[in-house]
């Protein structure tokens, strides 16, 4: 018998194979770039506890502290040149704010020096309404010329936290929405953007009523 001679082919090594896959098929296109989330710009200001009542793109209605901040001895009168008030009333006119209604009570009102809170504020260029939390019918009427107007408007009471987000969880049951769902918008809101709202559904659903 006549030996044949074995002819063995060597094996290519993955290094050789990776070069000639790379020579002969075309490279991979590269992946599209991943879009770039932009988280949307909130009118917020944790100075003047200043936020709107919801999340919502659209919203118009908005709280915050009074001008020249919740803290008062009683005897040292907030006067219009107060540093306070002046970034206040710029940085509301700044955010658009047209109306603004005060829930300040007739002695927190008495601690803003001559000629008073509404002259200082009309001076400011807003319209202005002074009633209390317990006057509902003002607080639709301010809501309703704001809304007709395309403009936006401001609650406020001392602090910023407890009138002024039960008026904001009220401005919304105008919309539609109930009284708790109203009150857990604002307050998820207002912990959202780092600011302080108190709205209470017991409390709210008595102005509904």
């Amino acid at each position: 018998l006549t030996a044949t001679k074995e002819h063995r082919v060597p094996l290519a090594t993955a290094e050789s194979r990776g070069r000639r896959a790379d020579e002969s098929m075309p490279a991979a296109p590269s992946p599209p770039p991943r879009p770039v989330l932009v988280k949307r710009k909130t009118i917020t200001s944790e100075a003047f506890n200043f936020g709107p009542a919801s999340m919502e793109e659209s919203e118009w209605v908005f709280g915050a502290a009074r001008p020249g901040g919740p803290q008062s001895d009683g005897e040292c009168k907030i006067q219009a040149v107060d540093a306070e008030v002046v970034a206040w009333i710029d940085y509301a006119r700044t955010l658009g704010v047209k109306h603004v209604v005060s829930l300040l009570k007739d002695e927190e009102l008495a601690q803003y020096a001559s000629p008073g809170y509404a002259t200082l504020m009309r001076s400011a260029g807003f319209t202005v309404t002074t009633t209390e939390l317990t006057d509902t019918d003002a607080i639709k009427g301010a809501l309703t010329a704001a809304r007709k107007a395309g403009e936006k408007l401001l609650f406020h009471c001392v602090g910023g936290e407890h009138r002024t987000g039960n008026a904001l969880a009220y401005a919304l049951t105008q919309r539609g929405l109930a009284a708790d769902v109203a009150c857990e918008t604002v307050n998820g809101a207002s912990k959202s953007l780092g600011v302080s709202r108190h709205a209470d559904a017991k409390r709210v659903s008595l102005m509904r009523d």
